[in-house]
């Protein structure tokens, strides 16, 4: 019995089951995500964990950093009295702490959340169960920043707009101490950008040199665990570094405490990420900072520090770095830094992906919806592979034909299974038709399937996005299963014009098989569903039409034959 073909169908089963269980874990019906958290129902974070952080300790050599400068940090208790500046842009909603002068609380306005679509998606909140915070300073035994906490800045007035007609908004943080050290942190805000500038202005009107380190760093509460135990095939949320030599390097959560990161890149970046949105750090290029990682009373943090920067007496030196909080969507990170798209994290057939991706967006460029560009970019599968599925179907009309012969066989030769074997090898080769071609359309399905897959998931692009009618979102289920069961009834109906095997055991299998993915199916995405019903459809188009192609061809052999 030729198991071939089960086998090929096996396996797209057991992609789909692995598929199906990262799908529940990332989206369990019962908990909210954490990238979603409320932003108008903040909490104090949880206890030792303040909001100015952690400040990484002085490196020991005071013009370069090396590996064994940064220790652990102390967390500062959190200050009651805190005092947030707001900043509202076309793009992001964000809290200022003049602790520190750190980003506390960020919204994206063009995202809402899932779960509540009238609120905005948060990243940086203080609420204790998704506590992600982005912090920076000077440090240095000079200060302004040490162990014992952060400086408090002054700022000229308590918020700041985008206001119509303006490209961009700066907001000035200014701190000054009785020796003569004035410091100046400021944010420029840009038009339409989730990248935010950061620099520093250090003026040394004391009579000693100033030497001191630019640090930035991302910290947050780890999610909570659902779902299958799968998690190498589900998305990732943690942190990532890049440097020269590993141009995207993942870092787990559980790895900060045995392992945590000790070493020194120039033109890299260090990021959290997660399914949809991201937070970066990035330096200026062409400078060596030493990246580190930390763990304390369960907050994990990412981050780096900079060279010495040394300031004479009388003199002012500037520094910059970038802070992107947003979207992962490729084109805004390519032009920030090099290999930051990276955090779109596509899996092992990444390569599958981004053309899948390239085409949709090309599509939807001109149409302008996500569903219909699935539909057309499956429709542009279907023509590259029509040779090889032509071919295939071909021979599968040719085994149709053959379904007579085979039950002779088998009659014949009873119970003998090697000489039915033999027998059928005969018949396969004399009558010019290969068994095997007819897995040809499911060997290529598999790689399309999971590429896909994985777009969906990781692309912003299809989160929260509509197609039509009852489908609002193609990256969550189809809320009343209709899709489904479409998909099932048409899979039934391919099962149906495919030779059936000889044996009923494999026969009952196969026709078995819809029912498997229906199953299946019924909560994958939407989208996935709409791809797998797009392509079974013009599958079954195609195979009607060789068919017919076939047969009127013997047709007109036949009358050949007859004159």
């Amino acid at each position: 019995m030729d198991y071939r073909k089960i086998a090929l169908y096996a396996a797209l089963v057991v992609v789909a089951l692995l598929l199906w269980n990262s799908w529940q874990r990332e989206f369990p019906a019962t908990n909210a995500s954490a990238a979603t958290t409320t932003a108008s129902q903040p909490a104090a974070p949880a206890a030792n964990s303040s909001s100015n952080g952690s400040v990484p300790s002085v490196p020991q050599n005071n013009h370069t950093v090396h590996q064994a400068g940064v220790k652990t940090p102390v967390i500062v208790s959190a200050k009651n009295n805190k005092h947030l500046i707001t900043v509202k842009t076309d793009v992001l909603n964000v809290a200022i702490d003049t602790l520190g002068g750190n980003i506390e609380q960020t919204s994206l306005v063009g995202y809402k959340q899932e779960e509540n679509p009238q609120q905005n998606v948060t990243l940086f909140n203080q609420n204790p169960s998704s506590y992600y915070v982005a912090q920076s300073g000077l440090t240095g035994t000079q200060g302004p920043d040490t162990q014992k906490g952060q400086v408090t800045y002054r700022a000229a007035q308590n918020s700041y707009t985008m206001t119509k007609g303006k490209n961009s908004l700066t907001v000035d943080l200014t701190w000054r101490n009785t020796r003569g050290l004035r410091v100046t942190k400021s944010y420029v805000f840009k038009r339409g950008s989730y990248a935010v500038a950061i620099h520093y202005k250090v003026q040394n009107s004391s009579g000693k040199p100033w030497t001191g380190y630019v640090y930035t760093q991302l910290a947050r509460t780890q999610p909570g665990k659902t779902g299958s135990v799968l998690t190498h095939y589900a998305t990732f949320t943690g942190a990532a570094v890049s440097s020269p030599a590993e141009h995207y390097q993942k870092l787990k959560f559980k790895n900060f405490s045995d392992e945590p990161l000790n070493q020194n890149a120039t033109n890299g970046w260090a990021a959290m990420i997660q399914q949809y949105f991201l937070s970066a750090w990035v330096p200026p290029a062409q400078q060596n900072y030493h990246y580190y990682t930390t763990t304390n009373n369960d907050i994990y943090t990412v981050g780096m520090i900079g060279p010495a920067q040394i300031v004479q007496p009388g003199q002012s030196m500037t520094t910059s770095n970038t802070l992107y909080v947003g979207p992962a969507i490729a084109s805004n990170l390519d032009i920030l830094s090099p290999h930051l798209s990276m955090t779109i994290d596509y899996g092992w057939l990444w390569f599958i992906s981004k053309i899948i991706f390239w085409i949709m967006k090309l599509i939807h460029g001109l149409i302008g919806n996500w569903g219909w560009s699935i539909i057309l970019t499956t429709i542009v599968i279907k023509v590259i592979f029509y040779p090889l599925s032509d071919k295939s179907f071909r021979s599968m009309a040719g085994m149709r034909k053959l379904q007579p012969k085979m039950v002779a066989l088998k009659e014949r030769h009873g119970s003998d299974r090697q000489a039915i074997s033999k027998a059928t090898m005969e018949l396969y080769k004399t009558e010019k038709v290969n068994p095997l071609s007819g897995c040809l359309p499911i060997i290529i399905q598999i790689p399309v399937f999971i590429g896909l897959y994985w777009v969906i998931m990781q692309s912003v692009e299809f989160r929260m996005a509509p197609w039509m009618f009852w489908i609002k979102d193609l990256s969550v289920h189809d809320p009343y299963y209709i899709l489904p069961v479409i998909m099932g009834v048409l899979m039934f109906l391919q099962q149906k014009l495919s030779p059936p095997p000889a044996d009923p055991t494999q026969a009952k299998v196969m026709m078995f098989m819809p029912v498997i993915f229906t199953v299946f199916f019924l909560h994958f995405p939407a989208g996935l569903v709409l791809y797998w019903i797009t392509n079974t459809l013009f599958t079954i188009l195609h195979q009607l039409y060789v068919y017919k192609r076939v047969a009127n061809k013997e047709k007109l052999q036949k009358q050949k034959l007859k004159r």
